[in-house]
């Protein structure tokens, strides 16, 4: 029987990497094929020609427009547009609704809909002096069309300001190694511009010798806590990053009713099932509340038991008082950690991009790159390591939150299909860059199918890890850590390499995502607002969102870009639908040629996002007992928002050109 059981065991497991393998090899062989024939069409519909001058080199300033080796551009294109959202998106929605449809949509989304308005975003602009797509709705839709989307977008790029800026913030705080390497990254990609550009030093050698350094450096940073812990601004980082082992966490839930029923029968033991006990608002109000009081006193105990032989402990009379100075100086160092990344992004929004933006993304893309291969290297040689697939290929149609498929699924995976910023970064760092048109294929297409690659991997993660743990970074870095050690990587050290990758991520769309804000507002205001006033208007309204205190619909204090956050999967689904809107026009009215292979993708995310909208003003207006009125109200702004700019794009399409 044992040995029946071990075959079976041993065929399930055979059978899940063969579906890892399948799945990688699948979303290749697409990404390859659409790449060199998607893209050569849609490079025939553009006219691509390096004979034609691009905006670098036309109007180099040397300080936005600088003509960049298309390596380089590709580095800090790819670097900027992925943040952490071909993650998180795919991992959450694969946990909400099963992993088969979230890959489709990561795999089709990418070739044909994410790819193709990226690539749109960039060249329109390319071919607008390097401005926003902004630009181009003033130039084919109209001026009112151009107010409306640059206000849109400038408040939207605020909030990914705002809220990267914290999540780089958290990070930073959480792991002093991290802190160390991406300082690390900052200070490299200074002397690799100034080596690149003003001493003129071979590419490849600068590559080959900082992406070592760098790589070195996350293992040093991890192996060495003594050297590293000198990043820690809270004054005692000893404490602050000792381990707590003794904190308890008891709370009813689906997946521990039975355990804690069965460990705390007097609690629970009236309850047949976690349904019942959810059916009863006062009884697990007054469960949790006991739970609450049993794991405080076993928190308690662990700690007195460890006191006597910690040194750390011994100041401290309870774990109370322990928890507290932890979670105090944590917040300390986190608050330092997020002024001096406020002055980061500033340096980074008005220097020479090819002095600090560009070098710093160009050199953290590798790493990238390098997540990349480890993860490709996960999904295909799986055997033998025990990768056995536990998520389910399809949950259901309706989320456990009682979210639907549609439109949520396309709403949640966002950048691992398609997502607006991308077009936003296309249209404002990188089509400044271009060296030659035809690059455009390469860095506008090319860099949306390596991020489809991404998601493909993120979801692999969730596939072995069976849902969620603890939450989707947390997932990604665990399961990336799984596959590192197929390559003989210590399942911790990659585990904190896949933590390290999602930070350069972060800090990557970060530094971006202010500088475009820059590009914005400059552009909103004809370019009569310097670059140093039009970035402090970025900066303090991220900084704002951050400081500023508002409440949630339970009366709790919660920062004002918590409050806004929900919005950001709608409205950056919105801009996508608008830019592929803008970009069709433009397609249609100035270069005389078809289509429709914008305008079907732009109905099905319009449709899909204006859904997701009503479904938004439903629960926050409707079915809530406590009405949120601020993102009820923000979701019929961007309703309205979004017909007013479809109805002035086909009364453009219908006007005749000369």
């Amino acid at each position: 029987m044992r040995g029946a059981s071990l075959c079976g065991r041993a065929g399930k497991i055979e059978r899940g990497e063969q579906m890892l393998l399948g799945l990688f090899v699948v979303a290749a062989v697409v990404f390859v094929v659409a790449y060199f024939t998607y893209g050569k069409f849609m490079a025939g519909i553009y006219g691509l020609s390096d004979e034609n001058k691009t905006p670098a080199e036309a109007m180099y300033d040397g300080v936005d427009y600088v003509p960049t080796h298309p390596a380089v551009l590709l580095g800090h294109h790819f670097s900027s547009i992925a943040g952490a959202g071909p993650i998180t998106g795919p991992i959450t929605a694969a946990n909400m609704f099963g992993w088969l449809p979230t890959y489709l949509w990561c795999v089709i989304g990418s070739a044909f809909l994410g790819g193709p308005h990226d690539m749109g975003g960039l060249v329109s602009s390319m071919r607008h002096e390097g401005k926003s797509v902004g630009e181009v709705v003033d130039r084919w839709i109209g001026r009112r069309g151009k107010i409306l989307f640059l206000l849109f977008t400038i408040l939207t790029i605020i909030l990914v300001v705002a809220v990267f800026l914290q999540l780089s913030a958290n990070s930073f705080a959480a792991d002093p190694a991290v802190a160390f390497s991406a300082t690390l990254y900052i200070i490299m990609a200074l002397a690799f511009g100034i080596l690149i550009y003003r001493m003129n030093c071979p590419l490849w050698l600068m590559t080959i010798i900082m992406v070592p350094v760098i790589i070195y450096a996350c293992w040093f940073g991890n192996e060495n806590p003594g050297f590293s812990h000198l990043f820690s601004f809270s004054g005692n980082p000893a404490l602050e990053y000792h381990t707590d082992a003794y904190k308890t966490t008891l709370a009813a839930s689906a997946a521990r009713f039975d355990n804690l029923k069965t460990a705390y029968p007097s609690v629970l033991g009236k309850y047949s099932n976690y349904g019942e006990l959810a059916a009863d608002a006062e009884g697990l109000k007054a469960a949790n509340t006991e739970l609450a009081t049993i794991a405080a006193a076993e928190s308690e105990r662990k700690f007195q038991a460890a006191k006597p032989s910690d040194s750390i402990l011994s100041s401290f009379a309870s774990y109370k008082d322990y928890a507290a100075e932890n979670a105090r100086l944590r917040n300390r160092n986190m608050e330092i950690w997020r002024w001096a990344l406020m002055v980061y992004i500033i340096a980074a929004s008005v220097l020479p991009v090819w002095l600090l933006l560009q070098p710093r993304d160009y050199l953290a893309s590798y790493f990238l790159y390098f997540a990349v291969i480890i993860g490709s290297v996960g999904m295909v040689m799986g055997s033998g390591h025990g990768l056995e697939v536990k998520l389910p290929a399809f949950k259901s149609f309706v989320g456990a939150n009682g979210d639907w498929l549609w439109p949520m699924l396309f709403i949640t995976v966002a950048c691992g299909a398609l997502s607006g910023f991308h077009a936003l970064v296309g249209s404002g760092t990188t089509s400044k860059q271009i060296r030659k048109e035809k690059d455009a294929v390469l860095v506008g297409y090319g860099a949306m199918l390596i991020e489809g690659i991404v998601a493909v991997i993120a979801i692999g993660t969730i596939m072995v890890s069976g849902g969620m743990i603890g939450d989707p970074m947390n997932t990604y870095a665990t399961g990336f850590g799984r596959f590192a050690e197929i390559v003989g990587i210590d399942p911790k050290v990659g585990k904190s390499l896949g933590l390290l990758a999602l930070n350069s991520f972060l800090l990557t769309s970060l530094d971006t995502a202010t500088r475009l804000g820059r590009y914005l507002i400059q552009e909103l205001f004809n370019m009569k607002v310097d670059r140093y006033s039009a970035t402090a208007v970025v900066v303090a309204g991220a900084m704002g969102m951050l400081l500023m205190r508002t409440h949630n619909p339970a009366g709790a204090e919660i920062p004002v870009w918590q409050a806004l956050w929900p919005m950001f999967g709608s409205a950056n689904q919105l801009v996508g639908a608008l830019v592929l809107l803008g970009v069709a026009v433009w397609v249609k009215r100035a270069l005389k040629k078809r289509n429709d292979w914008l305008m079907y993708p732009m109905w099905f995310m319009l449709i899909t996002t204006l859904a997701a909208l009503v479904f938004m003003i439903k629960s926050n207006l409707v079915d809530a007992k406590m009405p949120n009125y601020l993102l009820g109200g923000l979701s019929i702004v961007l309703f309205v928002l979004a017909i007013a700019v479809v109805q002035q794009a086909f009364a453009a399409l219908g006007k005749k050109d000369a």
